[in-house]
């Protein structure tokens, strides 16, 4: 093909021997089955808008400045060529290569489209990714999706822009990824098996849309998690040696998995809720506002406690706070009030045990406790050693927890 040219692929099945070539300035596979074996040299786009197409086979000396998928499935088998530009809306690319991507691209899938990248094989963005869209964005048999430039995340109704793991996949990110969406979403296993969400140490995560992303997936942070406004969710367990920070209305909220805390982590911010699975902190712990634990097992027992909260709220699931003797201003259990040896029952009486409460400072007398100052609302109060409970008068009451 020269000049203006075009040769478009359109039906059919074509096999294309070792001593064929295919060369000039565009090509579109656009419905055919077609299987390359001989040369493929494109200098200016190659475009996948139908059918099923192989390059496995091929001697690529140029994919094209730009790659574009729109539709049909392109199979790049061990090669790893590479694109100034790669734009995905739909289809499918498979391979076990390295695709690597120089300059800005976009995964743009519209309302209820579906856009797929499938096998072992890397797809790396070393310029700015601009993910858009209400559709589907599939990672599926173990494929990488690498990000080593800003990653620009925006969405809108549909299927919300979602990531669909499967099969071992990871989203790798190395810089900047910007989460910017505007409908709640989420980066799931929905393809099943074990998947990653990897902030790597020069990473950051920074969530800046008023919505909840949930990450059910595994998280392993070992860069920096921001999250500016709206919910995190971490579902689906992590390691982490990096640091969780939230400013502003930003929650970060731990509702499922295993999450071990290392070390050289932390978590600071305002509020925090321990929300379901496990969550073992030996970073620092710094929330200024609420700690509130609703479900699952947490322990603070190995961690650097700068602040616990000025209150702290417990509704179900526990929160193990080995030897730490925290102080905060306002206690507020499931129950109204609480006394060493009760039990829940139609009175509103718990124990600390009940409330899912575990500390564990011994005050010379063989009880562990908690010292808090507490708000008395008027609504009960709470009994540390089986004694008479403090008067209930409206007014603020020191009071100490005993196990």
């Amino acid at each position: 093909m020269s000049g203006p040219g075009v040769l478009s692929v359109t039906a059919g099945v074509h096999n294309f021997l070792a001593s064929s070539s295919i060369t000039g300035a565009n090509f579109t596979f656009s419905g055919a089955t077609m299987n390359m074996g001989g040369t493929y040299d494109i200098s200016g786009i190659t475009t996948v808008s139908g059918g099923t197409n192989s390059l496995a086979a091929a001697n690529v000396v140029n994919l094209g400045n730009v790659l574009t998928v729109s539709g049909g499935s392109l199979d790049l088998g061990a090669l790893s060529p590479t694109v100034t530009t790669f734009n995905q809306s739909g289809g499918t690319l498979s391979g076990t290569g390295t695709l690597t991507v120089s300059g800005a691209s976009t995964l743009s899938t519209p309302g209820f489209g579906q856009a797929s990248m499938t096998g072992t094989g890397t797809t790396r963005f070393d310029g700015a990714l601009s993910v858009t869209g209400g559709g589907l964005h599939d990672l599926t048999g173990g494929r990488r999706l690498l990000t080593t430039a800003t990653t620009t995340w925006t969405n809108s109704s549909g299927n919300s822009g979602q990531f669909r793991l499967g099969g071992g996949a990871v989203i790798e990110n190395r810089a900047l990824w910007l989460d910017d969406t505007s409908v709640s979403t989420s980066i799931n296993s929905t393809f099943g098996g074990s998947n990653t969400f990897l902030n790597t140490a020069t990473g950051t995560y920074r969530k800046t849309g008023a919505t909840t992303t949930a990450i059910s997936t595994a998280m392993n942070n070992d860069g920096l998690v921001e999250i500016q406004n709206g919910v995190l969710e971490l579902g689906g367990g992590g390691t982490h040696t990096g640091d969780f920070v939230m400013s502003g209305p930003g929650v970060l909220s731990v509702t499922g998995g295993t999450h071990n805390f290392l070390a050289s982590s932390s978590i600071s911010g305002v509020n925090f809720t321990f929300a379901g699975g496990t969550l073992n902190m030996g970073g620092s712990y710094d929330i200024s506002g609420t700690t509130t634990v609703t479900n699952g097992t947490h322990s603070l027992a190995a961690a650097t406690v700068v602040n616990l909260g000025s209150v702290l709220t417990v509704s179900g699931g526990s929160l193990d706070l080995g030897a730490l003797s925290p102080t905060v201003t306002e206690f507020q259990p499931e129950q109204r009030h609480a006394e060493r040896h009760g039990h829940a029952d139609g009175d509103g009486c718990v124990d600390p045990e009940h409330a899912g409460l575990r500390p564990g400072v011994d005050d010379g007398h063989g009880h562990h406790a908690l010292r808090w100052r507490a708000v008395d609302h008027g609504r009960g109060s709470a009994r540390s050693d089986g004694g008479a409970p403090p008067a209930d008068d409206g007014h603020d009451v020191d009071q100490q927890l005993g196990q």
